[in-house]
């Protein structure tokens, strides 16, 4: 039960009572701001890599990286005072060229920005394929495409179409060679004076490609010459080459030779450069150190308060972390984590820097993780946590993730890239957010949401004051952080709110006659529209005021405009939680404890609450829930009330929703009362009207077969009355005789609470949670201070009828 100032529970116990209850809509999703984004600028700059930091100012301080084909200059823009009226088409080149990624972060007056410079760009290596695959056995000969000799060649026939792909690889696979590639170079001969067309891709992984010559026309001047072509640096492991041939039927276009042209595998230079003033004067930059290899793809870095920095890159397959402490910079250090190639990496600190990580595992699989570096706060200082998952996919999918960045306004709130490669490929930009009140180490997130632009570089995410900002090179958007709300509570004509196990639901009507609900999500009432957070707070009017019990939420899902004489209602109809469980769909695969034990049964259902943005509490809890560890699978679309149903059939423990939270229970019959409710009235809280039913038990024996395990549980006394009925349960991940007992008991506790029934109508208890224990005297039906669970709630408001009235549906402790 919800906790009452002494006054309010008085109240609500006399015999003639007050109402109030107080509704509020608000900008709000479970707790959280729903940020609501405006474009401020729309420019032409290439997407490509880019960075932000917001000092204690307020100014915008940005950099951006131009592409390959213009040399990867360094630019430079502060924004001093940004609005929706700031120019942000205006950059300083910073007379650096050959940049590959950078950084930046702030910290009061302080902003910090780095770069990585490609140092390895005069020295090219030409790696030559080591192996080939003719899907469509379309080709001829095709060693001789990398055997590195220009007097042979393998060859393929396209008439006056596009020709079958042939793909050549570095190694045998991805997890066992790829390299940095940087362009190609190509020798056909044998061009008919027609001409002809070439495609050529490069791929990590052979199942997403990136495009390297596209469309390009070759001549009968071309046969016999080198042909080159660049790209951005990336990973490469493979090529697929295809002709368009203009040629006559069963012209052989031949492919004398191809080489990958690759950087020396060197370090890279890391630079960094300090203002004190908001950005608007810097110091010079200075070298602080090497990458390992030229294959950093990742760079983050921020400030901890004491003007301490570290920053963190992915080198190929490591992340690294380089600290400045007390001015001077350390040497880099490898966090030791097992993983394939990274892609990128964000930091925010928080108590200890707290980093999302995207890349791949050691088996080739996409993931975006969430891992701490500690600095004493949930972590010890010097050391990583565990890398945990936050988003997953099958390397065959066509699924990856890259530039992450991170910022904590109010919650952690991360962006990234999710990438796929199939057909209608995209790279999209998706957001998520941690739950509310959840540490970074809990890895709480709710489910990533897609944002509508197209993006392969990301967008930056920074705050001040009571705004949040996202930039890329060629745009500028803004959010307001603050929550708003509107107070409807003297509009109500009547509220009727339902809580049951799995399912909770509010409805209000609003005095809307003079119009002044007409328009809403506009003007005065933007705050109310759908998907807002509409708080219901039962109370009473006390001596201390009009007290309400807080806690309860819902999200609007629809209204209705009515209108009929001189009378007019808005009509709101609103959601809890459990509507957002049942709506979740998975986007890919989940897998826990097959080889190990990973997550408890409550663990993941922590976790697959926080998708929906639930925070699990407990009430009371089994000792099942978190000793429990089975192997768990969630596949792609399946249904969240599937999932939360299904672990909850391997406990005893129950859940009800609250507002932004889910609590855990685990129901006792020696559970202690909450709260008593009399009849006839004795000063107390009285009961309207009651009916209590007594039944049979569903089921009063439950046989539990596991591994080679099976073991019964009874219920004697019921048995005795009725025979044994029979319910029979079989789970793989049951390996013990205890583990099957305790399965089997908690079904028959469930029996024992659902044979009892009843209902009881009261004045409203404003702090009245489902799964609370309950005491009736109602001298009439001959029960004393008999305990009951609190199975159901309905509360009824209907200030013009004076009513305001509970009607909860009881059961068995």
């Amino acid at each position: 039960m919800r906790t009452l100032s002494a006054t309010l529970l008085a109240v609500q116990k006399e015999a003639t009572r007050t109402p109030y209850a107080k509704v509020e809509a608000k900008n709000l999703i479970t707790g959280v701001v729903r940020l609501d984004w405006s474009r401020l600028y729309t420019g032409s700059e290439d997407d490509f890599f880019h960075a932000m930091a917001m000092p204690g100012n307020g100014n915008l301080v940005r950099l951006r990286v131009t592409p390959l084909v213009d040399s990867r200059k360094l630019y430079h823009q502060l924004v001093t005072n940004p609005d929706e009226n700031s120019d942000y088409s205006s950059w300083s080149y910073l007379s650096i060229d050959d940049v590959f990624n950078v950084a930046s972060c702030a910290d009061g007056a302080k902003v910090s920005q780095f770069y990585i410079e490609d140092t390895s760009f005069e020295e090219v290596v030409w790696v030559s394929p080591i192996n080939h695959d003719d899907p469509d056995s379309a080709w001829t000969n095709e060693t001789n495409a990398y055997d590195e000799n220009t007097g042979t060649y393998a060859y393929c026939c396209a008439y006056h179409t596009w020709g079958y792909y042939l793909k050549l690889g570095v190694s045998t696979s991805p997890s066992l060679g790829t390299i940095e590639c940087t362009g190609i170079k190509i020798r056909f001969s044998n061009i008919p004076s027609q001409g002809m067309m070439l495609d050529v891709d490069v791929s990590p992984d052979n199942s997403e490609w990136h495009t390297v010559v596209d469309n390009a026309c070759l001549g009968p001047e071309d046969n016999n010459v080198w042909k080159e072509y660049s790209c951005d640096k990336q990973t490469v492991w493979c090529t697929r080459i295809r002709v368009f041939g203009y040629g006559d039927s069963g012209h052989q276009y031949r492919l004398n030779e191809f080489y990958f042209k690759t950087d020396k595998d060197g370090p890279s230079d890391i630079y960094h450069r300090e203002s004190t003033d908001n950005g608007s004067n810097w110091g010079s930059w200075s070298k602080i150190g090497e990458s390992p290899t030229a294959a950093v793809h990742g760079l983050a870095a921020d400030y901890k308060a004491n003007g301490d920095l570290a920053l963190f890159f992915t080198d190929n397959t490591t992340l690294y972390v380089q600290k400045r402490l007390s001015g001077n910079w350390q040497s880099e250090a490898a966090s030791g984590k097992s993983t394939g190639a990274l892609s990128s990496v964000a930091a925010v600190y928080d108590s200890d820097w707290n980093l999302l990580l995207t890349g791949k595992d050691i088996s080739g699989n996409y993931k975006l993780w969430s891992l701490i570096y500690g600095d004493g706060g949930d972590v010890g200082a010097g050391t990583w946590s565990d890398l945990k998952e936050i988003a997953s996919a099958e390397s065959a999918e066509g699924f990856s993730f890259q530039s992450v960045f991170i910022d904590k306004p109010d919650v952690f709130r991360a962006v990234y890239i999710e990438k796929f490669t199939g057909t209608e490929s995209y790279n999209r930009p998706h957001w998520s957010h941690s739950v509310l009140g959840a540490s970074f180490l809990s890895n709480l997130w709710r489910e990533p949401v897609p944002f509508n632009l197209s993006s392969e570089y990301g967008l930056a995410i920074a705050h001040y004051g009571d705004y949040c900002w996202m930039s890329n090179p060629a745009g500028v958007w803004i959010a307001l952080l603050a929550s708003t709300s509107i107070d409807l509570t003297s509009a109500v004509l009547s509220a009727r709110m339902e809580l049951a196990p799995q399912a909770g639901k509010l409805s209000v009507d609003l005095r809307n006659d003079d119009g002044s609900y007409a328009s809403p999500g506009q003007g005065s009432l933007a705050v109310l529209d759908i998907g807002c957070q509409v708080d219901f707070s039962p109370g009473y009017v006390t001596s201390s005021g009009n007290e309400v019990s807080s806690g309860l939420s819902f999200i609007l899902e629809a209204y209705e405009h009515t209108s009929s004489g001189g009378k007019a209602t808005l009509v709101l109809y609103a959601l809890d939680g459990w509507e957002s469980i049942d709506r979740w769909r998975a986007r890919h695969q989940f897998r826990w404890n097959k080889s190990s034990n990973e997550l408890s049964v409550k663990e993941i259902l922590e976790f697959v609450l926080a998708r929906v943005g639930l925070k699990l509490e407990v009430v009371s809890q089994s000792s099942v829930i978190t000793g429990y560890y089975p192997e768990f699978t969630i596949n792609p679309d399946t249904r969240g009330d599937t999932v939360v149903r299904k672990l909850l059939s391997f406990v005893p423990d129950v859940i009800f929703i609250e507002g932004n939270k889910a609590y855990l229970v685990n129901p006792q019959s020696s559970d202690a009362s909450a709260y008593s409710y009399f009849s006839p009235y004795t000063a107390n809280h009285i009961i309207f009207e009651g009916r209590y039913r007594v039944g049979a038990w569903e089921f009063n024996r439950v046989q539990v077969e596991g591994d080679a395990v099976i073991k019964d549980s009874f219920e004697w006394d019921e048995i005795d009355r009725l025979y044994d009925r029979f319910r029979q349960l079989y789970d793989i991940n049951i390996s013990t005789s205890g583990q099957a007992q305790a399965r089997g008991e908690a079904y028959l506790r469930e029996a024992e609470i659902e044979s009892a029934s009843g209902l009881i109508r009261i004045p409203v208890n404003c702090g009245q949670q489902l799964y609370d224990v309950i005491a009736i005297t109602d001298d009439r039906a001959g029960l004393t201070a008999e305990k009951k669970r609190v199975l159901g709630l309905i509360l009824n408001h209907q200030p013009g009828k004076g009513q305001y009235e509970h009607c909860l549906a009881v059961g068995a402790v």
